[in-house]
């Protein structure tokens, strides 16, 4: 909890007399009432807040190193496919069939014109693929604003998330999509279906629709607003260090306490 508070540091949230209370009821109630009276300057956040400060540094590091990488990565694809470096390009990730949403991105691509809207990813299963006859109707008749660019080796697809401005999946049901999680590790703002399995997994950092309008609206919003795309961007980089590893084995070590902690 005093590595979480330490994260906020930089934050008006700390600033907050209602944060703060509510953080140091929930932090004294660790300890069965053997602290009463606890305020938020009794509590030393120092060390903490140094190892915040190692690891913004360390990031800091690592973006200044690859900021060049990932520019020249997203001009050359760019310019591989005739995209202007100020279009906004909405991606999709996933075999191209029904469940996926494909007709709702054809029509939310129709919607918004100004919009580059890509879709990686094929047809492994040919003319077995559902709806088939109808599927590639729809995709030979697709927007102009709309590219298809089969399926991509696993090791070019950082360049393809490097292309993309907002990352856009209308899947009907998913179990735990990766590639969502790969697009968040970039801070691509991401665009769901309102499907009822994704809050166990992607909480609330997402921007969810139900039709192509809804979609096409979303979408269109994030193009147009820099400071509503730039908060979206926050909210993908928080889910994204939700499954980074370090976060992972602090849950898991949580997991076995609160368990060895039951059978006392």
């Amino acid at each position: 909890m005093i590595y979480q508070w330490a994260k906020k540091k930089d934050t008006p949230y700390v600033q907050d007399t209602v944060f703060q209370k509510n953080f140091v009821a929930d932090f004294a109630a660790t300890f069965n009432g053997k602290y009463k009276n606890l305020t938020i300057s009794d509590i030393d956040f120092s060390d903490a807040f140094k190892l915040v400060d190692k690891e913004k540094d360390a990031r800091l590091l690592v973006t200044k190193e690859e900021k060049k990488s990932i520019a020249q990565k997203r001009k050359e694809l760019r310019e591989k496919y005739g995209i202007q470096e100020n279009e906004c390009v909405a991606l999709c990730v996933g075999q191209i069939q029904p469940r996926k949403g494909i007709y709702d991105f054809l029509k939310a691509a129709e919607l918004s014109p100004e919009i580059r809207f890509v879709w990686v990813g094929g047809r492994p299963f040919g003319r077995l693929t559902a709806d088939y006859a109808n599927l590639t109707k729809a995709c030979d008749h697709a927007p102009k604003n709309v590219l298809f660019t089969g399926i991509v080796d696993f090791k070019d697809m950082p360049a393809y998330y490097a292309m993309a401005d907002i990352y856009f999946l209308p899947s009907y049901q998913e179990n735990f999509a990766f590639a969502t999680i790969e697009a968040a590790a970039v801070k691509l703002p991401l665009v769901l279906r309102d499907n009822v399995e994704y809050p166990g997994t992607l909480f609330t950092h997402y921007l969810k629709g139900k039709t192509a309008e809804e979609f096409a609206k979303l979408i269109q919003e994030l193009a147009k607003d820099k400071t509503h795309f730039q908060k979206w961007q926050t909210e993908s980089d928080t889910l994204a260090e939700k499954y980074e590893l370090k976060s992972y084995m602090k849950t898991l070590i949580s997991f076995y306490e609160e368990v060895a902690g039951e059978k006392k």
